[in-house]
């Protein structure tokens, strides 16, 4: 069978899959973890030779492998392979109950391997990081999931992982659970990886059936993306909402207002409220943290809100301030006053009702690993954990809720790409661990595991810049926390610019969480475009990957219009030196450098501090012009603008506007409509101010 992806029998018969002609994987096997010990093949467990068989389907031709295995004798479970030219379904199938798995209860020491793999060691590799380990774990239990790259399988992670990247010059394949996602996840294994099955998990009823995509593509990202067609049967994912296109206020931790430093309650909503009216900025909405009855943070009791913050109700509240509400959850508490257990789907129903009632416009599910994490019956139990998760969302999606998740699983992130309304999830941990003075404040108060956890601020925009793009390609959008617009008495802050800059470009929800009077009202103004909307660029940074081995990480945003390729050029210096960058347009384009903080052109190599981030504008050019944009803004160039490429540079500009060039000599003007209202040169940057209702050619 022709195709991208083959696969075949080598000269010693072990079974081997190609990429691109390369071999990617090879010798599959499968173990059992027991009582016992293991059980692999050999001993009493034997594996049949391969049948292949042909056929066709929804996905085109196809050729399937087969391999029975036999248990003294005894039919015990099949392992299927079948290959389309470009992906691959992997099954394996017990065929009778399997009732004597033994392992810990962890995700690193699986019960099951089916299957597992070995790899060439000259693979380069992108994993990202599952979540949560084992019983080594302590309240809230977990962890962020972190993106990891090398080189073979020694340097695989040694917690558990999905989705898995394997990638060489012009060939990459993208391995990842098809089913079973918040209990089955990848692990590292003898000279490779496996598929995994939670410890917990000790019987596999007849017909349990755990499947396992490969996609090949000649790229990373790309094999990324055909893997998210594998998982989600859906063409689409929402675009427009006010949580992905206005500006949000946000009180979760790094907000001034954080739970365990300043609460919030509601006289400070209504500050907040009349602060944005009486400075005429657009706010589409509240994300309230921790606003219900609560025991221990993390446990919720009832979703209903806490009489001593908000003693009118949020109800009362929105309909005066006219600010809808994006509300938080937690796990649910075992004193929950649902009468209900934690772990059943079905008491969302209400929650999502409450929800509703209260004013929210999406729910924000935070502390999701940790239910996992405080519910066995979530990880012995994989059909239990999924029906928890997918009624979790099915519940909003009826009331019209769009789900943003928080403290999730990559199991939970594979497991939404078929559930539309989660439109984002947070990137990595919370903006205030980059805020070290505010989290000496918190160890004062007695959390000192607080300031242990602090991140460098490098190493905070690596994380959300290399998961969040992960996020992207799988359909789902990244969000990086609130941020401060400027530093606040008693907290800090951390380059506002950078951060809200960071933020634009992430294509996911943008919110601050400043004290109302702390507010930088023009750091506001130049987030958004005059209809109060955020700018953005067309896709975020997505990593170059040749380029993560290095000290300085490269990050592409790329701002289409017309076909004209812009883009944002992020460079992170994880090193403790000065580092030399080479600037190149991956489009492969004649083009402008532009250093958007500095406000200057860059010639050559452009230098980044150690520790430290650069964001450039890389500006293509149009019949001899060089388009800056609106210099105001903070993405002078965004996808909001009406550009076209016809027979030079055409600008639309319905509401007029001041943008820049570049270049010693003044282009040719054809306007079509409206006029040229002043012009004004500045050495090398000519500034122009259009009309409203201006249509305009410009070319040398």
């Amino acid at each position: 069978m022709n195709g991208m992806l083959r696969i075949r029998l080598d000269e010693t018969d072990r079974l081997v899959i190609l990429a691109g002609g390369e071999v990617f994987l090879y010798d599959p096997w499968i173990q059992f973890a027991t009582v016992a010990g293991r059980l692999r093949e050999g001993d009493e467990l034997r594996g049949t030779a391969w049948e292949i068989e042909g056929g066709a389907g929804g996905m085109g031709r196809y050729e399937r492998w087969r391999r029975s295995f036999l248990l003294a004798g005894e039919p015990l479970a099949e392992l299927r392979i079948k290959v389309y030219s470009d992906a691959a379904l992997i099954e394996f199938e017990a065929l009778r109950d399997i009732d004597f798995l033994g392992s810990a209860d962890s995700f690193t020491a699986p019960g099951l391997h089916a299957p597992g793999f070995r790899v060439p060691g000259n693979l380069r590799y992108l994993a990202l990081t599952f979540g949560l380990g084992g019983p080594e774990e302590r309240y809230p239990g977990g962890y962020w999931p972190e993106l990891r790259w090398g080189r073979g399988a020694r340097e695989f992670p040694k917690e558990a992982f999905a989705p898995l990247v394997l990638w060489d010059e012009g060939m990459a394949l993208a391995v990842a659970p098809g089913n079973y996602f918040l209990t089955s996840p990848l692990v590292r294994a003898e000279r490779g990886f496996a598929r995994g099955l939670h410890g917990a998990v000790h019987v596999l009823p007849r017909g349990f059936n755990l499947r396992t995509w490969l996609a090949a593509s000649p790229d990373s990202l790309s094999a990324l993306r055909r893997l998210a067609e594998l998982l989600s049967p859906h063409a689409s994912r929402t675009t427009e909402h006010p949580v992905l296109n206005r500006l949000g206020w946000w009180n979760a931790y790094g907000s001034y207002y954080t739970e365990l430093l300043h609460p919030l309650e509601e006289g400070a909503l209504r500050e907040l409220a009349r602060a944005f009216r009486d400075r005429d900025v657009p706010l589409g909405y509240f994300g309230l943290d921790l606003w219900y009855r609560f025991g221990t943070i993390g446990k919720a009791i009832r979703y209903q809100p806490d009489p001593a913050k908000y003693p009118t109700g949020l109800r009362r509240l929105q309909e005066e301030t006219g600010i809808p509400y994006v509300l938080h959850l937690s796990a649910l508490s075992e004193e929950n006053e649902y009468g209900t257990r934690p772990g059943d789907p079905t008491v969302y129903e209400e929650i999502a009702e409450e929800l509703r009632h209260h004013g929210a416009i999406a729910a924000w599910h935070d502390w999701l690993r940790t239910q996992q994490f405080l519910v066995r019956g979530l990880r012995e139990d994989p059909e239990a954990a999924e029906r928890w998760f997918a009624g979790m969302l099915k519940a909003f999606a009826d009331e019209g809720l769009p789900v943003i998740l928080c403290m999730q699983t990559a199991g939970m992130i594979l497991a939404s790409t078929a559930h539309p309304n989660v439109i984002a999830a947070r990137s990595y941990t919370d903006y205030l661990f980059l805020m070290r003075e505010a989290l000496e404040e918190a160890a004062r108060r007695g959390h000192r595991e607080m300031l242990q956890a602090h991140v460098a601020p490098v190493d905070y925009r690596l994380q959300n810049l290399g998961v969040g793009g992960l996020y992207w390609t799988l359909g789902i959008r990244p969000f990086q926390d609130l941020f401060l617009t400027r530093e606040h008495p008693g907290l800090g802050g951390v380059d506002p610019d950078g951060e809200a800059i960071l933020r634009l470009l992430s294509m996911g929800p943008v919110g601050i969480g400043d004290r109302p009077d702390l507010i930088e009202w023009d750091l506001l103004k130049r987030l958004l475009d005059e209809e109060g909307n955020l700018l953005r660029p067309t896709t975020p940074p997505l990593p170059l990957m040749e380029t993560l081995e290095g000290d300085v990480k490269l990050f592409w945003s790329e701002v289409d219009l017309d076909g004209i390729p812009w883009g944002y050029l992020v460079a992170l210096n994880t090193g403790e030196d000065e580092a030399k960058v080479r600037l190149e347009h991956p489009g492969d384009r004649d083009f402008l450098a532009w250093d958007i903080r500095g406000g200057r052109a860059v010639e050559g190599k452009a230098s980044v501090p150690p520790r430290g981030t650069r964001i450039f504008l890389l500006v293509p050019e149009v019949r001899g012009i060089f388009f800056i944009g609106h210099l105001g803004k903070l993405l002078p160039i965004h996808a909001g603008l009406e550009l076209r490429g016809d027979g030079g540079l055409w600008i639309m500009a319905p509401q007029g506007g001041e943008f820049a060039f570049y270049g010693k000599r003044d282009p040719h003007f054809e306007f079509l409509g409206g006029r040229l209202l002043e012009k004004r040169r500045e050495d090398t940057l000519l500034r122009v101010r259009l009309s409203p209702g201006s249509t305009v050619r410009l070319w040398r």
